[in-house]
């Protein structure tokens, strides 16, 4: 525990740490209590993954075994699976637990360092044994897979092994799907995976204005400190309820010291970095230029309609867009996250609003 827990940048793991967060902690528990397979969505840096390990901490304090894998940077089964097997062997209560059946499965050996894949066998067969031999149907274990989208080239696949654990274990084995890309969850609904039961959902918004405030008011007060009214508006305004570019601010204003000025100017300098990493990743094998150009269009932060920033777009670049392949680059963004966007009547058609989320992704744009 840090002397500011609010402005620690790390994810919160005890739910005195976890600000704002009451009722999506206690309908995820709630969910998983009953049995439920559980998909946190939100946009990015809303704090999905500080809500996940509270959650399974207020679990493992009932007994319950638990386990958090965080798939960035995996792009694979044969990956996951050895990341899955990693995780596992750090988990000692899980490891025990179940050491038996996994040493039952030819997959795999169990050693006095662990767990250890053998290298027999198809990786999606592997990965199913692995699940399946961590059920247990009186107390089911609760196993969270986050950054679940780096999974999205091999969605299929993981798809039918979760369909398989499912029907194999009735319920002996629970999950909580998170991410910043939820392709995969809406597969997962559309193939009707689960029995009919596609995942749950807690969704987690950006704060409004009088929770940032009350986040920054309490996290000053944790460090000793206060901030002027007009100094919170002006943060609050400028991050718009983003929780984690208003707990870096913090910890730039509190924990680092830094004026309030030095503390906007480096959360939006660093915060930039951090959104732009992410969207290079996320443009790479597609058409950069045209997805960069909706997110410039989108960012003065006002909505758009879906013929303004087409129109706008097709200028920028110069060519004309087919209608359907410009709503496949507006579909990856809103299921990235990137983009939200709304569907209001307007007599008898339906228009299409479009807006980015992140004020630090669109301040970014305008530079690009």
């Amino acid at each position: 525990m840090t002397l500011n827990m609010l402005f620690d940048l790390e994810p919160k793991e005890e739910k005195n740490e976890l600000f704002g967060r009451d009722e999506q902690t206690d309908e995820l528990i709630r969910l998983l209590k009953s049995g439920r397979w559980v998909a946190v969505l939100g946009p990015r840096m809303v704090g999905k993954t500080s809500l996940i390990k509270v959650v399974l901490n207020e679990l493992k304090k009932d007994g319950r075994i638990t386990l958090y894998v965080n798939f960035y940077g995996v792009s694979s089964i044969s990956s996951a699976t050895k990341l899955i097997i990693e995780r596992l062997n750090e988990n000692k209560g899980l490891l025990a637990k179940f050491k038996e059946k996994l040493a039952a499965t030819e997959s795999f050996s169990v050693g006095k360092d662990g767990v250890s894949w053998s290298g027999r066998g198809e990786p999606t067969h592997t990965l199913r044994h692995l699940l399946t031999s961590l059920s247990h149907r009186k107390n089911p274990p609760v196993i969270a897979f986050d950054e679940v989208q780096e999974l999205y080239a091999v969605a299929p696949q993981l798809i039918k092994v979760l369909k398989n654990v499912w029907d194999t274990t009735s319920g002996g084995i629970l999950f909580i799907f998170s991410g910043s890309k939820f392709g995969m969850l809406r597969a997962m609904e559309k193939e009707t995976p689960m029995s009919g039961r596609p995942p749950a959902e807690v969704r987690l918004q950006p704060f409004d204005e009088n929770l940032s405030k009350a986040f920054l008011r309490s996290g000053m007060e944790e460090g000793g400190s206060s901030m002027a009214e007009q100094e919170l508006t002006d943060v609050v305004t400028s991050l718009d309820g983003i929780v984690g570019w208003l707990t870096l601010f913090g910890n730039y204003r509190v924990i680092q010291r830094k004026s309030g000025i030095d503390a906007t100017n480096l959360t939006a300098r660093e915060g930039e970095k951090i959104v732009m990493k992410e969207f290079r990743n996320f443009v790479r094998g597609r058409d950069e230029r045209v997805f960069t150009t909706v997110l410039r269009v989108l960012s003065p932060r006002t909505e758009f309609t879906w013929s303004q920033v087409k129109q706008a777009v097709e200028t920028i670049v110069g060519r004309r867009l087919n209608n359907n392949s410009f709503n496949r680059v507006l579909d990856a963004l809103i299921d990235a996250q990137y983009i939200e966007e709304k569907r209001t009547e307007e007599g008898a058609r339906s228009r299409r609003r479009l807006k980015i989320i992140d004020p630090l992704l669109a301040s970014a744009m305008t530079r690009r």
